[in-house]
């Protein structure tokens, strides 16, 4: 058997950058504010009146341009002095999306709601990369997912809410089996060649999966404006598992002096992809809300990227057979020194909210500031993993008025984030020169950034 492991790191942009335009302008705080956008921080912050929100974003990134990279560029099975290096791609996909939001009420002390984030470009990519080259191993992928939060909370007294909820994904596993027959014959002028591949069977199954979110808010009774949430989100990821049962039969007819022989190559592969893997999350957060004209909010997060995985491939354990040459199967070696280690995350978020008042309606300003570490510990040999540590800026604005029939207020929020990755270079150790990835400099730059702008609309009903 043959087995390959096609690993990802991958979320999706709530990740990156939060949910709902006013926490988004509030540099992706909202834990310790209630509210219909907290479900995706805080599920036990979602309280208030029966509301829905409808939003669009458009994310942009743009990372520095690494150096080119040796590569068997002319496909002769050598890197030599004859390869011209390649340029590996440093700029990835735009991902714009669509937000969707509801909190309804359920009695006097409970409520439920959901966040739902979906993208516009694709809804699925699963991607592998080449471990020598240089790759921002965090962001590649990430962008492109959906995001389904919902739960429910409960007053415990006057203040307190508790709340639970969970975020939806699938796994899914796949099939396929068939048989390759090729046969080599020798003419009298020329070789001719035969093929034809047998797909026996293809099945796809996907079953539902969830991580689960647990949270408290408080709402002080002493301090008029004070509050403070937390919330614990579980590891997610979809493992899609692939068994490819592959038999490879080969007749060689007069070729080379040789008689007919037929040769028989039974392969079972099995692959491991990895769709996306959203770590566990902890956040704590507080937010003062009674401190004219600006209102505040401080949160600190952890995240578990130490237990993720890598888009990359690897061979773990494999065999293969050729029953009229060898009694015993072929041990199948991984060929790749792959080796990274990735480390827990801390990220610092603050926000500040002022309201001014404008042809006599209020006008909501915002800003805000974060720092988020980098997840990269350790790297081996021939592998070129980036990252460094980012730095944010957000700011927003909400104007609401009342619509002409009786269904509350309209909120209209427009937010946008600018992530500043910090520069530098990454040192590199590769066997030689022509080692495939290997950089024409022994460092490579790091840095960039990333943007995320959109609108919202918020309706209470």
């Amino acid at each position: 058997m043959l087995i390959f492991c096609f690993s990802a790191v991958w979320g999706s942009p709530i990740e990156l950058y939060g949910f709902g335009s006013r926490n988004l302008g509030l540099a992706n705080t909202g834990a310790a504010r209630a509210g219909i956008e907290s479900f995706s921080l805080n599920p036990a912050a979602g309280i208030g009146e029966m509301q829905f929100l409808l939003g669009y974003s458009w994310l942009r990134s743009s990372f520095t341009e690494p150096p080119m990279v040796a590569w068997d560029s002319n496909q002769d099975g050598f890197i030599d002095g004859l390869d011209d290096p390649i340029q590996p791609p440093w700029d990835y996909d735009d991902s714009d999306g669509l937000s969707l939001g509801m909190l309804h009420p359920l009695g006097k002390r409970m409520h439920f709601g959901f966040n739902l984030y979906l993208p516009t470009n694709r809804i699925l990519q699963i991607r592998t990369y080449d471990t020598a080259f240089p790759h921002w191993i965090l962001y590649r992928e990430r962008p492109y997912g959906y995001g389904l939060i919902s739960g429910v909370n409960v007053r415990i007294y006057d203040g307190l809410y508790v709340g639970i909820g969970s975020e939806l994904a699938y796994k899914a596993r796949v099939r396929l089996s068939g048989t390759l027959d090729a046969s080599l014959q020798a003419g009298d002028e020329e070789i001719s060649t035969q093929a034809m591949l047998d797909i026996h069977e293809i099945q796809l199954d996907a079953v539902p999966a969830s991580a689960f979110f647990f949270g408290v808010f408080w709402e002080s009774q002493s301090i008029e404006g004070l509050t403070v949430g937390a919330s614990y989100r579980s590891a997610l990821s979809n493992p899609i598992d692939v068994d490819l049962d592959l038999q490879i039969n080969l007749g060689v007819n007069e070729f080379a002096g040789l008689d007919e022989i037929d040769f028989t190559l039974v392969a079972p592969v099995k692959l491991s992809l990895l769709d996306y893997y959203k770590p566990a999350r902890f956040r704590f957060e507080t937010s003062y809300t009674n401190w004219k004209p600006l209102q505040v909010s401080v949160g600190l997060e952890w995240t578990g990227w130490s237990d993720a995985f890598l888009n990359t491939a690897q061979v773990v354990e494999g065999t293969v057979q050729i029953p009229i040459l060898f009694s015993e199967p072929t041990s199948l070696d991984d060929g790749n020194s792959y080796q990274v280690e990735l480390q827990d995350t801390w990220s610092v978020h603050m926000g500040l909210e002022s309201e001014l008042s404008t042809f006599g309606r209020p006008i909501l300003l915002r800003g805000g500031w974060g720092y988020v570490s980098t997840a990269l510990k350790n790297y081996g040999s021939n592998v070129s993993p980036l990252d460094s540590p980012r730095q944010f800026f957000s700011a927003g604005v909400g104007m609401t008025h009342l619509l002409p029939i009786d269904l509350g207020p309209l909120t209209w929020d427009f937010f946008g984030q600018y992530h500043i990755f910090a520069p530098g270079f990454i040192e590199v150790d590769y066997d030689s020169a022509y080692t495939p990835g290997a950089p024409v400099e022994s460092e490579i730059p790091i840095g960039g950034s990333l943007l995320a702008v959109g609108f919202q609309t918020r309706m209470e009903y």
